[in-house]
């Protein structure tokens, strides 16, 4: 645990007005500069002035034909129940996703949570809400089918410690049999080998950057504190499962550097957190990270440690433990973009925030030549702090976020490859 700084206070990015109103965003990285030696803490505590409400509703149609083009997006045929930013999202099945909590545009935290159906292309609301409303919080589909969502932030900005379980056999949300060690939002979470869930890093209730961690053991329905801790405390972080069976947790915000070009590898089998030999070549909190075929990591974009959006990428190599950087780069900046791994074995990275702010347009990663090229598509509205995922028909879904007018979205989109 890193000590609490004084005066903690939030980064908000400020957003273009719609209307006479304006929002302001509480992701993103903390405020910092690059020459700091300390920096300050975030507060979960929010308050703007909201934007008006976008629509949060549908009446299910079907899906629109003919189908579209190669490489083009199109929006769902109908929207989430509500408007969120900061969910949590979790493939339930083959054919189904789960989109729960976050907060909408009157800043308020959701308990409600969204169904996807592939077939259908539209949203229904699950059974019952989460027990508690949270956003910010850690999300991993389990090997039995469950789905685990842990911490984030609640009511009245509090800073949670407690984890919930979704069934999608009867569309109810429990809580689980105990609480995680720390309670923590913005950490990182993996599913390990074993079926245990790594939860690590994060900002607490005190507002104290973590270097501590929780593992969730489905087969006790709880809660352990890791034996190790990370290298350095890190909130925002990516968290990706390598082929050797380690934890790679890299970048995010630090509490004495800013933002961070350093990462961490976890060894289950040791339970230990080592600090990777290699370095990215920028700092990146709130980059995408998505495992390719060949066992490297592409972690793409993000902010620097002065909020700047990057157009740069690092690649990972576990064997070597170093990170190169790419030699292509994105078509446009991108910091809190969505990312998703396609059936091609190409890696879209849709909307995020370029130098401007929210943008609806994409880039498209190729492993076999290294290279970034601009989608010739654009998704229906602008997004940034989108949740996404492959379905199993080959498409991308891409729910919610932000767009340029500052008004937090109910809309989704679909990518065609």
């Amino acid at each position: 645990m890193v000590g609490h700084r004084q005066s903690p206070r939030l980064r908000f990015r400020s957003l273009p007005q719609s209307g006479a109103l304006g929002l302001w965003v509480l992701i993103g990285c903390a405020l910092c500069a690059c020459s700091s030696n300390s920096a300050t803490t975030p507060t979960p505590i929010v308050t703007a002035t909201p934007t008006a409400t976008s629509s949060s509703t549908a009446t299910p149609t079907a899906s629109p034909s003919p189908t579209p083009a190669p490489d083009s997006f199109r929006a769902t045929a109908g929207s989430m129940t509500q408007a969120r930013i900061g969910a949590s999202l979790a493939d339930l099945s083959a054919t189904q996703v789960l989109i729960a909590g976050g907060f909408d545009n009157e800043l308020a935290p959701l308990a409600e949570a969204d169904i996807y159906t592939t077939s259908k292309n539209f949203f229904t609301t699950t059974e019952t809400p989460l027990i508690q409303e949270r956003y910010l919080a850690a999300s991993v589909t389990l090997p039995n089918g469950t789905v685990l969502i842990a911490g984030g932030i609640g009511g009245n900005g509090v800073v949670l410690n407690s984890a919930e379980i979704y069934d999608p056999t009867t569309g109810v949300f429990r809580l689980t049999g105990t609480n995680m060690s720390d309670s923590r939002y913005g950490a990182g979470a993996a599913l390990l080998p074993d079926g245990q869930v790594l939860i690590a890093g994060g900002v607490d209730a005190n507002n104290n950057y973590l270097a501590s961690a929780d593992l969730y053991d489905p087969a006790s329905d709880s809660f352990t504190a890791s034996t190790s801790a990370l290298s350095t405390a890190r909130q925002y972080a990516t968290a990706t499962l390598l082929t050797n069976g380690q934890v790679l947790i890299a970048g995010g915000f630090g509490a004495l550097t800013g933002g961070l070009n350093s990462a961490d590898l976890y060894d289950p089998a040791a339970d230990t957190f080592t600090a990777s030999a290699g370095q990215m070549s920028n700092s990146r909190c709130g980059a995408a990270a998505t495992s390719l075929a060949n066992g490297d990591v592409l972690i793409a974009g993000g902010e620097d440690c002065t909020g700047t959006s990057l157009n740069t990428a690092d690649l990972y190599n576990p064997t070597a433990d170093s990170f190169t950087p790419s030699s292509s780069r994105l078509s446009d900046a991108r910091a809190w973009a969505a990312t998703v791994a396609l059936a091609n074995g190409k890696i879209l990275i849709a909307g995020g925030n370029d130098l401007n702010g929210p943008t609806a347009t994409a880039d498209l990663y190729d492993p076999a030549t290294n290279s970034f090229v601009a989608s010739k598509g654009a998704m229906s509205d602008a997004r940034a702090y989108a949740v996404a995922t492959l379905l199993s028909n080959g498409r991308a879904l891409i729910a919610g976020g932000l767009n340029s007018a500052g008004e937090i979205l109910s809309s989704a989109d679909l990518y065609y490859p």
